[in-house]
């Protein structure tokens, strides 16, 4: 009865030792024969079968359903006509191309590099030994990037379901301030303005979200930074058809309120100082995160400064025109004077 039971005990060894053979040695591009499957069963778990065993074996795990495929070719023996099984391997639930795609995905993610090459680690038990998953390329994600995502996830969250289940929201919309904090908006009576909001979509690119939303009352529609949304609460009242506003009458295309670009710059980072308009903080904190910090404010000017790549830092500066204004280093300063003179010249000079 023991020997019986041993018995039984080792075929279906044998076919769990097929299985994580094919399943780690094979793909559609390297597919096995029945005598390598033999030599590494001997080599790896010092399993001594015949051939017949392991055919057998192949046979009926593919009649049981594992995703086990080999080519079929024709043969004469004897005289009589018959069928033999070649090239034995494992259709992964992730083809080579499926994971390339994803881990491709992955690099270009806002997620810190130790949290991506965990992640690539699981890609890679989902393809045979043969797949280079993540082998090329190492992720560069902004340094802010991925706490921003972090902190957007919750009131993404909430908001999805918000727009899921079709009803207004309350929030409010938050600005940056000198006093190194974020502030509610406020309307032009100096109280502090909550919003109500039918949500009609939620984007994201870069590492950020984006609500397309309709302020309740109005008829226009707009991109809400999700960052600068807090207090999100989903009340009971039914949000407005999007049908019924006249800008979503043919769905939301996202290409129509935003573009995102995304810009490399090369170079070891200096601390580069503004002069700005109080009014883009918000917009400074959100592009460099804790690099960025408040030196003075009066009313109407700022002094900051940011650690960055100075390239990085002018082309943040130009983007908001006359509002900001590069006080240092000298060189940056100098780099962004000769520019302002080109830009002048090309438009006839200064008026």
């Amino acid at each position: 009865m023991a020997e019986q039971k041993d018995s039984v005990q080792g075929k279906a060894l044998l076919s769990v030792r097929i299985i994580q053979i094919l399943y780690r040695e094979s793909d559609e591009a390297h597919p096995l024969s029945q005598q390598r499957i033999l030599e590494l069963l001997d080599e790896r778990y010092g399993m001594t079968v015949d051939r017949k065993s392991v055919r057998r074996n192949l046979l009926r795990l593919k009649e049981a359903g594992f995703p086990l495929h080999c080519r079929e070719a024709a043969r004469t023996m004897n005289g009589k006509n018959s069928a033999i099984s070649l090239d034995w391997y494992w259709e992964h639930t992730l083809s080579e191309a499926e994971a390339e795609m994803l881990t491709e995905l992955l690099q270009f993610s806002p997620l810190p590099p130790l949290r991506v090459r965990q992640l690539q680690e699981k890609l890679r038990s989902f393809t045979s030994r043969h797949s280079t998953v993540g082998a090329a390329a190492k992720s560069l994600p902004r340094p802010e990037t991925a706490e921003q995502t972090e902190k957007q996830r919750p009131a993404a969250v909430l908001l999805a379901r918000a727009i899921a289940e079709k009803k207004k929201i309350l929030c409010w919309n938050d600005h940056y301030e000198a006093d190194g904090k974020w502030h509610h908006d406020r309307n032009l009576g100096g109280e502090e303005r909550r919003l109500k909001l039918n949500p009609c979509a939620l984007f994201a690119a870069n590492g950020r979200y984006f609500l397309l939303g309709n302020l309740d009352g109005e008829e226009a529609v707009r991109m809400f930074y999700v960052s600068r949304l807090s207090g999100i609460e989903i009340t009971d009242e039914p949000a407005r058809p999007q049908k019924s506003l006249a800008a979503l009458e043919n769905g939301t295309a996202p290409a129509q309120y935003m573009e995102m670009q995304e810009s490399v710059y090369f170079g070891s980072p200096e601390l580069c100082t503004f002069d700005m308009d109080p009014a883009l903080l918000s917009d400074l904190m959100e592009n460099f995160g804790k690099r960025a910090r408040v030196l003075s404010a009066t009313l109407n000017s700022v002094q900051a400064e940011v650690e960055a790549v100075p390239e990085a830092a002018a082309a943040w500066a130009f983007r908001h025109g006359g509002r900001v204004k590069v006080t240092g280093p000298p060189h940056l300063v100098r780099t962004v004077k000769d520019a302002v003179a080109a830009a002048a010249k090309l438009y006839g000079g200064l008026s």
